[in-house]
């Protein structure tokens, strides 16, 4: 059996990794408020009513929770009590379901626009509901599992799947659950999206060379359309390898040598693994459009209609008029 109560990991003190599981707090809060204002511009300007609009706001919803998981994965390593113990298996199976509900979302949104760019089909209003389950609800199926063995719970600087026995020996188990259930999706969604990417890249590229020469406002209109599905394609595994990087590099020279870990690449890992999922809030919510509206006069007058809505609604009234010889009987 599994204890999810005893941190095993020996590889610095308990103060040390105090301040590691501090550094990706102060991350992942970043993160959470850069997540909360990009919520923030959806609801001020009313962006949530397309479904291109609703897979962003999808978006930034999982990105607001995977930030407020990684707040919550800040964990006393001196006092560990039974009370502790609960919230760090709250707070590892919370972070593992906010980390899905990212990877869900951006594999859904890249697939949709580079369905968009490849297939020339928009998939707007079909896979919507889909979409929706599948961001918030279907990866439920797998992430209850390390319940059955108590496998959320302290793993090394924060809460997760634990990979150690109650003796402090190596589990199978959590590791196997670590890559079947994270690591193995993560890898073959950043190769998705690359892949994805790459062949985007080279529609749009024989789709520029036959469009040379046809000076046409409609051709024009698309050229720009597809000029802007392109710089939102690349930001996509742009922000996955940056997250990916440092974690990449730690868990290699972990491996070669486990003995002797560097305090600043575990720093590294802690502070730019959650950081990227704020970026992407605002990579999504900020296009060309709302970022002029960003300025004091457009802010003012979105809160007044946001606030006020109901004051400016006009009404339709049935007026009846009194006949003529009423009016004279009156007089």
């Amino acid at each position: 059996m599994i204890s999810n109560s005893t941190n095993c990991s020996s590889s610095f003190d308990a103060q040390t990794y105090k301040i590691i599981a501090a550094v990706r707090a102060c991350s992942g809060l970043l993160a959470f408020l850069f997540s909360l204002f990009a919520l923030f511009v959806v609801v001020l300007f009313k962006k949530y009513r397309t479904f291109w609009q609703r897979l962003i706001l999808y978006s930034n919803v999982s990105t607001t929770l995977y930030g407020l998981s990684v707040v919550l994965l800040r964990v006393d390593y001196v006092e560990s009590n039974a009370e502790t113990t609960r919230f760090c298996v709250f707070a590892g199976f919370f972070h593992q379901y906010s980390n899905w509900t990212v990877l869900v979302s951006i594999l859904c949104y890249h697939l949709s626009l580079c369905a968009k760019v490849i297939l020339g089909k928009d998939l707007s209003g079909r896979l919507e509901a889909p979409y929706f389950v599948a961001i918030f609800l279907a990866h439920l199926a797998f992430n209850w599992i390390p319940f059955l063995h108590l496998t959320y719970g302290l793993a090394g600087a924060w809460c997760w799947i634990r990979d150690t026995n109650d003796d402090c020996s190596h589990s199978l188990l959590g590791f196997v659950l670590r890559y079947t259930i994270w690591y193995a999706p993560l890898y073959s969604v950043v190769l998705a999206v690359l892949v994805g990417y790459v062949t985007s890249w080279l529609v749009a590229r024989r789709r520029r060379k036959r469009w040379e020469g046809r000076y046409d406002v409609d051709v024009d209109d698309r050229k720009r359309e597809l000029q802007r599905d392109m710089t939102v394609l690349l930001g996509v595994p742009l922000v996955l390898i940056l997250i990916n990087v440092p974690t990449f590099v730690n868990a290699i020279h972990d491996g070669i040598d486990p003995e002797r870990p560097l305090l600043a690449l575990w720093i590294l890992h802690a502070f730019f693994s959650p950081l990227p999922f704020g970026v992407l809030p605002v990579l999504f919510t900020l296009d060309r459009e709302t970022r002029q509206k960003l300025n004091a006069r457009h802010v003012r007058a979105a809160l007044r209609t946001l606030c006020y809505s109901s004051s400016s609604l006009v009404y339709d009234y049935d007026i009846k008029v009194a006949p003529e010889s009423s009016y004279h009987s009156v007089n």
